[in-house]
């Protein structure tokens, strides 16, 4: 008598979904639907728990892909980027995270998803049926292009408004508006927007918050005294010190967190500090700008209003629901006062005359 065959083998092949229903005494579409939700499964209790129980017993796991294929759904959405993955850290990461919690709300998975420059990749996803839409955080012309080529239904979360798919996006000019009259309403009037070289026109939102920056100077009756630099945080920092006191700026509106935390360090390494020697307000509220010494003031990316609009617009798109009559939804930032600002020396507080 030939040895029984190990569990090792057995298990080499799996059981098909019609062998399975033979095990149970079921057809094969009711063996399908004990493997819905409870909620959505049309049979009986007690036959869904008799072939649930039957499958435990067999070791039987329906097959993803033959179940993806029934629904015509897979039950993942893509986050698709160019390059090295940009989630891992910063507000990025914790936008990833609000994404997780809203799609598996309703079931659906995140998947990160590489995008080679000619599209190929993300071609060959999307034919073989891997996703059933996509998030695209981009700042490249050449990703929203692949995106608006793909047809299927997608999401451009804060990547301007040249993609014709839905976009969720920050309200930039007008947060820049709300941190200069801050910064006027604590009594500065000499207020400079600061950027680096490596930010100066990558993104739809450098030209937004220059703009939000320059109305409000003007709406402050400050024009004369609106300044844009752009130059490494060491050269303007070094240029900054030189000047007088009387003459220079008392307040930074910086691009973002970063650039406004690279410019108070330089300054400090020529001895001058914030909020003693000039205010300093970024944007973006990372992980680390309330660690800083002084902890900054910051225009906060308002992570979880832009997972639930992107996640409302893509579930709306998959299961066929009109879409708000604006392609376009705008999220506004949120000031969180730290103690990066504080009035100006009282002879230093407005242009020169």
């Amino acid at each position: 008598m030939p040895p029984n065959p190990s569990p090792t083998l057995l298990r080499r092949k799996a059981m098909t979904l019609r062998e399975f229903a033979v095990r149970c005494g079921v057809s094969k579409s009711t063996a399908s639907l004990a493997f819905q939700p409870v909620e959505s499964c049309p049979l009986a209790p007690r036959t869904r728990q008799t072939i649930l129980d039957t499958a435990q017993e067999l070791g039987y796991r329906p097959n993803w892909r033959g179940q993806a294929l029934a629904k015509q759904r897979t039950g993942a959405i893509g986050l698709i980027y160019l390059g090295s993955s940009p989630f891992m850290s910063n507000y990025h990461g914790h936008l990833v995270k609000e994404l997780i919690d809203r799609l598996s709300n309703d079931g659906y998975d995140l998947m990160h998803i590489k995008v080679d420059p000619d599209g190929e990749q993300l071609h060959r996803k999307l034919m073989e049926r891997r996703v059933d839409g996509c998030f695209c955080v981009a700042y490249e012309a050449e990703l929203i292009r692949l995106v608006d080529a793909s047809n299927v239904p997608t999401v451009l979360i804060n990547g301007g408004e040249a993609a014709q798919a839905p976009c969720v996006q920050l309200d930039d000019q007008r947060a820049a508006v709300e941190a200069v009259a801050y910064l006027v309403r604590h009594g500065h009037r000499r207020i400079t927007f600061y950027n680096d070289p490596l930010r100066a026109v990558q993104h739809y939102s450098v030209e937004e918050r220059i703009a939000g920056y320059r109305q409000a100077m003007r709406d402050a009756g400050l024009s004369a005294w609106a300044q844009t630099v752009v130059a490494e945080a060491d050269e303007f920092a070094g240029r900054l010190a030189r000047q007088d006191a009387r003459s220079r700026p008392t307040a930074i509106l910086g691009y973002d967190d970063t650039r406004a935390l690279d410019l108070m360090l330089q300054l400090w390494r020529r001895g001058l500090t914030a909020p003693r020697d000039f205010s300093v307000v970024g944007f973006n509220d990372e992980t680390y700008s309330k660690r800083a010494v002084p902890p900054l003031t910051t225009m906060a990316f308002p992570v979880r209003a832009v997972a639930d609009a992107a996640g409302s617009l893509m579930l709306a798109q998959l299961d066929g629901r009109p879409l708000p009559p604006e392609a376009l939804k705008r999220i506004p930032l949120e000031l969180v006062e730290r103690e990066s600002v504080a009035p100006p020396a009282s002879d230093d507080s407005g242009p020169d005359t």
